[in-house]
């Protein structure tokens, strides 16, 4: 018989892959865990339980999915979007934007309510929000949506089911109130499309791409004034010219309408707002004339809108179709680099990328090849290679279907133009249609099949980039596969990275340190079962970048969509510890009755009050009761965060341990600002108390930071681990696990 006494330090490795299982060889084997589920790893190897998430709105279709994505103008200015099908609402200081408050001055005991504000300007279909009203406090506090407009100081309403408000139960109004209206704005997208846009940022403008649907321009003016235009590309680009004997002729040769014919069949109706060239260039420096298809008249004749002066109205086989349209498609990857604006991928030229003029992103006029001209390059391998994003660095780095490239000039500190361009292939590990991210000097993109995360980066000793595989020792990690990801910067470097099963990988990178942890999260479950996560964006918050998510639940047996974000990983007092998932918080004056909990109605919520947990409630009415009154309390759904260790290999008298019958006798767990835990093997459990005799019963457990000494719950085993899991509301941070076993040489 052995005693052996290991330690696992950390969790730098994260969960490992079932398959290396019998890998004890392996250096990163000691840091690693089968199970780290609801933790995320700290950059310095701890296991910090993962935060809850702070419930934020109703999602506008409850049955469609939608996305979140961030709007960063400046490390104070962050904004987040939800793009849901056909529109755009806006967030920040974590609340949705709003118009201006406007005054209400009656409301009716009638189905449906009537509510009186004055030139209101609503119309049918608003999403509004009604407050601080006296009498009829029913509608505190919560959302409606405008059913009907009987006159310019009338609305009626109804709820975001679409069923009419029935206020004939309602207090009756006394007096004040205000309503406030969700700003919102459309946008041309299906739901089918939201997970394939592409967008890329500068400044107050937002360019978004997918290869059904023209670029699109988000501008903000201010915080309620947002603008979506599909905007007037210049000058092209260009397919390639005509190489057949079929001539096209126009009307007219100066800017403004005229009419074009060709001789033989060229035209669709699909092809109206399609640029077309024609008869060359004119003017110095030479400009290609062009036009605008405005009307399909058929498919010899099409009226055109004569934007650059042709050079002749002759008869001429010197034309060439727009790149962009509904025949060729629309762009797939966009992004910004070195002061212009690239956008790569239509249907038709899948390998080509198109770059505008340096500081006119909506300019793709070539000209004469000038070094601030627009420019157009295919990537030509043995393979047609789709790109699937762009992502600015260095040189320009361009993922595709086919592998990784990277266009430069070709010379440090020189900066690219359509002469001295050069586009190189770095990798043949194709690109996922998944925004890349960049950490550092590292580039992270999906491989092509959705299940591998690459790591790219430059590689001084071969004069070339790598691509390493960061779910080497991971696999099970992107299980069913990822479709949207995110980078969170600070406090920790995670990528976030959402499953099409609903669960969260988290990744926590830090290459000096060799920290490559993945974990999973999962969202809480409802009586219904488990919530969906479909959806991650990040933006910048104060001192930790703030991680905003779109959720599916089944409430009250309804599915809805929320939009949630996570609160800090530091979360400085215990009686500011959060970790409920789609949760609220109270913080005012005593008392025993919590509201505004609409959003959970008929689930059982779990209770943090004043540090110390309360029993679980179930909402009724929008509200719950408490045990005893309170000043501060979080209130939502639980979730369990848990750690199950490898098998624990620490070596015999006769060698190995695996394989052998092991005991564990006591476990010493290295906790950091903790409360509450349950060990032991799965099945098999006790809990760890925290709370020590000279503390008072009436007040909340202190946060603990050191060591716990435990009696391991009795039992022999071939597969000695240790489990560690907390389900209640409050913090755990696992710093390291000190098992005592012993190992009987059988």
């Amino acid at each position: 018989m052995s005693k052996i006494t290991p330690i696992i330090t950390n969790f730098t490795a994260g969960e490992l892959s079932p398959q290396l299982e019998g890998r004890t060889d392996v250096a990163r084997y000691n840091n690693a865990v089968s199970t780290l589920e609801n933790f995320l790893v700290a950059q310095f190897g701890g296991g910090d339980r993962r935060p809850g998430s702070v419930f934020v709105a109703p999602a506008k279709f409850p049955d469609k999915l939608c996305r979140i994505i961030p709007f960063e103008f400046s490390t104070i200015q962050a904004y987040t979007i939800e793009m849901g099908e056909g529109y755009f609402r806006f967030y920040r200081e974590n609340a949705a934007i709003t118009e201006a408050d406007k005054v209400i001055s009656g409301a009716t005991q009638a189905d449906p309510v009537n509510l009186t504000i004055a030139a209101h300007g609503y119309s049918v279909g608003d999403e509004i929000i009604i407050n601080d009203i006296v009498g009829m406090t029913e509608l505190n506090g919560k959302r409606f949506r405008v059913l009907g407009v009987p006159g310019a100081a009338n609305i009626t309403l109804e709820d975001l089911d679409g069923v009419s408000l029935d206020g004939t139960g309602f207090t009756a109004y006394i007096s004040g109130g205000v309503s406030s209206k969700i700003v919102e704005i459309a946008n041309p997208y299906t739901e089918d499309q939201l997970l394939d846009i592409q967008f890329s940022q500068t400044a107050d403008l937002l360019y978004f791409t997918h290869i059904e649907v023209p670029i699109q321009k988000l501008t903000r003016s201010s915080d309620t004034a947002w603008t979506l235009v599909a905007p007037d590309i210049i000058g092209g680009p260009f397919q390639s010219e005509n190489i057949t004997a079929i001539t096209v002729s126009s009307s007219a040769t100066a800017i403004g309408a005229a009419t074009f014919t060709a001789s033989s069949p060229i035209f669709s109706a699909d092809m109206v707002d399609q640029l077309f060239s024609l008869a060359g260039t004119t003017g110095a420096p030479a400009v290609q004339g062009y036009a605008k298809i405005t009307a399909f008249t058929s498919s010899t004749i099409v009226d055109v809108d004569i934007i650059q002066t042709l050079s002749s109205g002759a008869a001429t086989d010197v034309w060439a179709f727009g790149s962009f349209g509904v025949n060729p498609g629309f762009p797939t990857a966009c992004g910004f680099h070195e002061q212009r604006f690239y956008v790569g991928a239509t249907t038709l030229e899948p390998s080509t990328l198109f770059g505008s003029q340096i500081l006119e992103f909506e300019n793709f006029t070539a000209g004469e090849a000038l070094d601030n001209e627009a420019l157009k390059f295919e990537i030509a391998t043995e393979q047609v290679n789709a790109i699937r994003w762009l992502n600015s660095g260095r040189g320009l780095a361009i993922g595709t279907a086919g592998g990784a490239f990277i266009a430069s000039s070709g010379a440090d500190f020189i900066t690219l133009t359509p002469t001295n361009i050069s586009i190189r292939r770095e990798t043949t590990f194709g690109a996922q249609l998944i925004i890349a991210k960049r950490i550092g000097n590292f580039l992270y993109y999906v491989q092509r099949g959705a299940r591998k995360m690459r790591e790219f980066s430059y590689n001084f000793d071969i004069d070339s980039h790598l691509s390493l595989d960061m779910t080497l020792l991971s696999e099970q990690i992107s299980e069913s596969g990822w479709t949207v990801m995110d980078f969170q910067q600070s406090p920790h470097p995670i990528l976030w990275c959402v499953r099409s099963d609903g669960q969260m990988s988290t990744m926590t990178r830090q290459s000096d340190q060799e920290v490559i942890a993945w974990s999973r999260q999962v969202t809480a479950e409802t009586i219904a079962g488990a919530g969906s996560y479909e959806s991650v964006a990040s933006i910048p918050k104060g001192e930790e970048d703030q991680v905003w998510v779109t959720v599916k639940r089944t409430v009250d047996g309804t599915t809805r969509r929320f939009i949630e974000f996570f609160s800090p990983i530091d979360f400085g007092i215990l009686n500011d510890a959060f970790f409920v998932d789609s949760g609220l918080s109270y913080a005012g004056a005593s008392t025993q009755v919590l509201t505004g909990l609409d959003h959970l109605e008929g689930e059982t919520v779990t209770i943090l009050n004043e540090g110390a947990v309360e029993p679980d409630r179930t909402v009724t009415n929008g509200q719950i009761t408490l045990d005893s009154a309170t000043t501060r309390a979080h209130v939502g759904l639980a979730y369990t965060s848990s750690i199950n260790t490898l098998k624990l290999e620490g070596g015999s008298n006769l060698g190995t341990a695996q394989g052998k019958i092991a005991r564990i006798n006591e476990v010493t767990f290295k906790f950091f600002k903790t409360v509450g835990a349950i060990f032991g093997r799965e099945g098999v459990t006790n809990q760890i108390f925290f709370r020590n005799t000279g503390d008072p019963m009436d007040t909340a457990v202190p946060l603990f930071t050191g060591d716990k000494r435990v009696q391991f719950p009795k039992g022999y085993d071939r597969e000695p681990r240790v489990f560690i899991k907390q389900e209640q509301p409050l913090p755990m941070t696992v710093l390291a696990i000190m098992p005592l076993y012993e190992v009987f040489e059988q």
